[in-house]
């Protein structure tokens, strides 16, 4: 059989992409989070720290969530090769660079590159789970004072947590006992687990408006280079809006086989 080049069916549509522009609209967020932070100066540090961290998710959901057909295909090659040696089967180096899906492809960049592209939700969560815990542990610290960024790490926290913790299994809701309403929120988080973290994420914007008015009490008439932190805040909270419910909209799981054509299976046949 050749090595044929992928041409798949198009059948994609916005959301199939929600990932990756969510991971965009929390790059702006992040932004305009950790700018806040700095225009507050040395009350603002921790914000700052958690901005940066957080728009390291950002950038990881933005840049390999909802990987194409081809990355897909690759991935899945590798996972089955991998199966393959795991039960006994040698597979010589010949073998593996008589398809492009194989070939080149297990130096430890490109071994790093299919991990981001596998778990970008994983990358998402991890990043906004450390930062979190950062401003939980500074909120706790300064609690007369710090009450909101207390909650706001919490808030974030819990949504990383769920995002990290639930496995996702598609086929939940038909599993679920349709007498039981516990049972069916249940099986309606697990076919999803992103719903969860959105939602722990939307909570967390109302913290987010609070801190939102008390940035332009606090330091509306203290303007740096020009700038006032409320106008970043209101930007975060605008951002995160968007970008929570296109979190809540995607799959843990990013390789979906979304758009395969018959040719592609036959390629990763080969």
């Amino acid at each position: 059989m050749s090595d044929q080049t992928t041409a798949t069916d198009d059948k994609t549509t916005w959301r199939d992409k929600t990932l990756k522009a969510a991971g965009y609209g929390y790059l702006v967020g992040d932004a305009a989070f950790a700018a806040s932070g700095l225009i507050k100066g040395k009350s603002g540090r921790d914000i700052l720290a958690a901005g940066a961290i957080w728009g390291a998710g950002g950038v990881g959901a933005a840049i390999y969530g909802n990987p194409d057909t081809e990355k897909q295909l690759e991935i899945l090659a590798h996972k089955l090769e991998r199966h393959l040696v795991k039960r006994g089967v040698k597979v010589t180096d010949t073998e593996r660079n008589s398809t492009e899906l194989l070939r080149g492809k297990n130096g430890l960049g490109a071994k790093l590159d299919r991990f981001m592209h596998e778990h970008p939700t994983e990358l998402l969560n991890a990043a906004y789970g450390i930062g979190a815990a950062g401003l939980l542990w500074d909120g706790m610290k300064n609690l007369a004072d710090k009450k909101v960024t207390a909650g706001m790490g919490a808030l974030v926290l819990a949504g990383a947590l769920s995002g990290l913790l639930i496995k996702e299994d598609p086929d939940a809701r038909s599993k679920v006992d349709q007498s039981s309403i516990v049972s069916r929120v249940v099986g309606y988080i697990k076919e999803k687990p992103m719903r969860l973290s959105g939602a722990f994420y939307w909570a967390n914007n109302g913290l987010g408006i609070i801190n939102t008015l008390a940035d332009k009490k606090a330091f509306g008439d203290k303007p740096r280079a020009g700038m006032k932190a409320h106008w970043f805040s209101f930007l975060m909270v605008s951002a995160y809006i968007v970008s929570n419910g296109l979190l809540m909209l995607s799959p843990r799981n990013q390789i979906t086989g979304k758009g395969f054509a018959d040719n592609d299976m036959a390629k990763l046949e080969h």
